[in-house]
């Protein structure tokens, strides 16, 4: 069993060199000059290796974010079902809103979210507004417990609601107007 783990981890590794090899081979395609530049495919190596983690741990990061969004709009979308206060359901509705402003989630690796530092102001008074207005709500625990189920299965089953293979990620949404 060591042996077949030990190949697979070899195989990935190699795999991963070969990824990095054609990445430089495309900068150089770019630039043909950096070949002057001396040990240039070992800092490429190093500078791609760093971009490729960062881009995929961004990446992570804004699939949660989506995935919360997802769970959110759903507590809205469901709210007569549960017999949720206009008040809170109106909040949640503009919070998903300041929230999609921001550029939070999936929509942001397209280049959404607020174009100067006055939007951004706006937008963050909006979301200092939102958070004491939702403390305030005095919501029972039993809905606070539903809010947590909805985003616990949405955070557990990520594959509902992201479909992709290694060259594409496809991130169905669902819009609610409230």
């Amino acid at each position: 069993m060591q042996i077949l783990s030990r190949l697979f981890h070899e195989t990935r590794a190699e795999r991963r060199d070969d990824e990095l090899d054609g990445l430089v081979m495309r900068v150089l395609r770019v630039n043909p000059c950096l070949r002057r530049a001396r040990a240039h495919e070992e800092r490429l190596r190093t500078a791609l290796a760093w971009t490729r983690l960062m881009r995929r741990r961004e990446i992570v990061e804004r699939l949660v974010d989506q995935l919360a969004m997802d769970a959110l709009r759903s507590i809205v979308k469901d709210a007569d079902e549960r017999h949720m206060l206009p008040r809170e359901r109106a909040l949640l509705a503009d919070r998903i809103d300041v929230l999609q402003r921001m550029g939070v989630g999936a929509n942001s690796t397209a280049g959404d979210g607020p174009l100067d530092t006055t939007e951004q102001a706006r937008i963050d008074a909006r979301l200092d507004q939102s958070n004491l207005e939702l403390r305030g709500l005095g919501l029972l625990s039993d809905a606070f417990d539903d809010q947590l189920e909805r985003f616990c299965n949405a955070l557990f089953r990520p594959d509902a609601r992201i479909h992709g293979g290694a060259q594409h990620v496809h991130v169905r949404q669902t819009v609610t107007h409230a």
